[in-house]
């Protein structure tokens, strides 16, 4: 005799074979998992004429000095030891020729995010460059990205914003490598912020013909402002150079992320640090290895945002 066939499944496990569900797109490095280090080389003449200028400019108004913080005010090319800020809180709201005595500084009503995390530090034209040319093509260069659509590449249809711009060094070589559609700079030291206006100014002057038809600055956006206090940063790329973010500050950006629209991160603190503060939607994809102008070495970590990355709309 023939086998009996095997009895039909029980009515409640009966599985439709169109009902099933679709596998999950892959999934970016999570914590334990290798994070490639992507090191793109650079061409010989990298150096255009125009990001030379833009580094001469804002050397030459900065003097090279990372220690301007909020007790320091910039006035023509000028440094004088008081804030603009500061002088609000001085007699008249005129400029002082010193600093202001204790008891004055202490009326000052910066924020603590913004009186822990002053510090200066800045990457070389070298490795911004490498950091660009990486997010321009984020998904041929990234293992687990390769075949994402081209939304997650810096572009010119992207919106780039530097969250502690510093002097603007960053923003304006974005522009000026990308022609991103909108790059701001947002930085809570007013002094270091009126620097980077003087130098938007002297770059906008300086423009050749060609760069005038183009409107080759266009889109730059510089805000004097602390962004923990913004209900939202919905911008496609996010750079943070927070090596010197106390914890308090990133707590709050933490939280003003985590409620944001934004593609990609970058930023030198690793995943645990941004799990930690509640920004549990970034997830880590590569790093990028650093080097500041104070010769200082660093690791840089690139995430991207859970809520885009693990649907299937990552395409888009």
């Amino acid at each position: 005799r023939p086998p009996r066939p095997p009895p039909p499944p029980a009515a409640d496990s009966v599985v439709c074979a169109e009902a099933a569900p679709p596998p999950p797109p892959p999934r970016p490095a999570r914590a334990g998992a290798a994070i490639p280090v992507i090191h793109l080389e650079l061409p010989p003449l990298y150096e255009t004429a125009a990001l030379k200028r833009v580094y001469r400019v804002v050397d030459s108004l900065s003097y090279l000095d990372w220690g301007l913080c909020s007790d320091d005010i910039v006035a023509g090319c000028k440094r004088k030891a008081v804030t603009e800020a500061a002088c609000r809180h001085s007699s008249g709201g005129e400029p002082a020729s010193e600093r202001l005595p204790p008891q004055a500084r202490a009326q000052r009503a910066e924020p603590l995010t913004t009186r822990t995390s002053e510090h200066y530090g800045e990457a070389t034209m070298a490795t911004v460059e490498r950091l660009l040319r990486t997010l321009e093509h984020l998904n041929e260069v990234v293992p687990c990205m390769r075949g994402w659509g081209p939304m997650w590449n810096l572009s010119a249809d992207s919106t780039f914003v530097d969250i502690g711009s510093g002097y603007g060094k960053v923003i304006f070589h974005a522009k000026l490598r990308t022609d991103c559609r909108r790059c701001v700079g947002i930085e809570c030291v007013t002094a270091r912020h009126l620097i980077a206006e003087q130098a938007l100014d002297r770059l906008s002057s300086e423009l050749s013909e060609n760069e005038r038809a183009a409107d080759a600055l266009a889109g730059v956006q510089l805000m004097d402002a602390d962004a923990t206090h913004h209900k939202r940063l919905d911008y496609s790329h996010v750079y943070v150079f927070d090596r010197v973010f106390s914890s308090v500050t990133l707590s709050a950006l933490a939280a003003v992320l985590q409620r944001s629209d934004w593609f990609v991160l970058v930023s030198s603190k690793p995943a645990r640090v941004w799990w930690e503060c509640g920004l549990s939607k970034a997830l880590p994809v590569c790093r990028l290895r650093f080097v500041t102008t104070g010769k200082e070495r660093c690791t840089c970590t690139v995430f991207v945002n859970a809520q885009f990355a693990m649907t299937p709309a990552r395409g888009r």
